[in-house]
């Protein structure tokens, strides 16, 4: 009949547009895993980078709450914080010291030591002596100099509800979790997609200082 052929024609119409339609979405769907692996390697390379810069600040420090005074003095001023420390340096074990800002009121510097043993002996030494009352340092804090997305991190997880303790090694961040309290347990992170290991599992990567593909 009339109706048994129209609808045998508009079969036959559909069933190429049914197989174009399927096409387009395999296409499609391979379009987007493609971007997926895409995106996922920027990424990789974006933690790859910072892990580079972090590696060349081996060598620094980073005091804050550091003693106004002359930029000529500051490495004399350092040397004495060193020495309150147990760590007795030469000037030439320091290769360059400066503020972090270029307003002479700053009270945080940097320094780049030429021996990386006595680097670390200041960074792990004992900061009591510098609390004693009448102290110049009190108050001085010490850490590795961190790049911008760690350092961003690194305040994150100190802030978090999840954090007992965070303490950086070479630049890893090395966290005690407060269900871990006492039990001498440490997760180590290098980059935000670490957070997992510490419970967290959504997070907005831009507020790391990295960019959101």
């Amino acid at each position: 009949s009339q109706s048994d052929r129209t609808v045998i024609n508009i079969a036959g119409l559909l069933t190429p547009f049914m197989v174009l339609n399927k096409v387009s979405e395999e296409t499609l769907a391979k379009v987007q895993t493609s971007v997926d692996k895409n995106t996922l390697n920027i990424r990789k390379i974006a933690y790859y980078n910072e892990k580079l810069e972090q590696y060349t600040r081996r060598d620094n420090l980073r005091l804050f709450n550091f003693p106004l005074c002359d930029d000529s003095q500051l490495r004399g001023k350092f040397i004495e914080l060193a020495a309150l420390l147990g760590v007795h340096l030469q000037p030439y074990d320091i290769n360059i010291i400066h503020r972090l800002s270029a307003n002479e009121r700053s009270q945080a510097v940097i320094v780049r030591f030429n021996n990386r043993k006595l680097r670390n002996d200041l960074l792990y030494a004992k900061k009591a002596p510098l609390n004693v009352p009448g102290s110049c340092f009190k108050g001085v804090f010490i850490q590795e100099d961190l790049t911008p997305q760690r350092s961003k991190l690194f305040k994150f997880l100190k802030n978090h509800q999840n954090t007992d303790k965070i303490q950086t090694n070479d630049g890893r961040l090395r966290v005690i979790l407060k269900e871990d309290r006492g039990a001498g347990v440490r997760v180590a992170l290098d980059n935000p997609d670490d957070l997992f290991k510490v419970g967290i599992d959504s997070f907005d990567i831009t507020q790391f200082g990295f960019i959101d593909m």
